[in-house]
């Protein structure tokens, strides 16, 4: 008798947390209110939410520290992935948004490829500035990341 009862609880269980999954789920089009959702300024009086899934932005500049000549920065957004790319490897992680900040999880290099050792730099040096959990400011297509005393301008790319 015990043991039917455990079951019928996990089965309780389980069927209430697949509904809880599913009901988070409701409403999630480009626009709504999910992992890396972030609340937007802009010309308009209200905030509004925007997500920055699907998105790839491209640095337009680098305050707080010199990167090496010529170099971008990349980042893309995909569902709860992140791409990253400071020139030579491409970083990849997961993130998501949390009280104006970016939280990004730990990011590995993708298929990594010899650089040389100042662009090598700016990979490792982009992971630890992205793992520091940025302040974030989403203004329409301009995306703006703090950390101490660095600041990185981004511009959605296509804009």
């Amino acid at each position: 008798m015990r043991t039917s009862t455990k079951i019928g609880a996990r089965i309780g269980t389980a069927a209430l947390a697949g509904f809880l999954v599913a009901l988070a789920g409701c409403g999630g089009g480009p626009d709504s209110a999910g992992a890396g959702s972030v609340a937007t300024s802009g010309s308009s009086s209200s905030a509004s939410t925007f997500t920055l899934a699907r998105h790839t932005y491209v640095s337009t500049s680098v305050t707080g520290r010199t990167l090496a000549g010529g170099t971008v920065i990349s980042l893309t957004f995909d569902g709860d992935d992140l791409t990253a790319n400071a020139g030579c490897n491409t970083l990849i992680g997961t993130y998501g948004t949390d009280g104006g900040r970016l939280d990004v999880g730990e990011m590995r290099i993708d298929k990594p490829i010899p650089c040389p050792s100042v662009v090598s730099e700016e990979t490792s040096w982009l992971s630890g500035f992205l793992s520091g959990r940025p302040t974030l400011t989403l203004d329409r297509d301009q995306l703006t990341l703090i950390s101490g005393s660095t600041t990185i301008e981004l511009t959605e790319r296509g804009r």
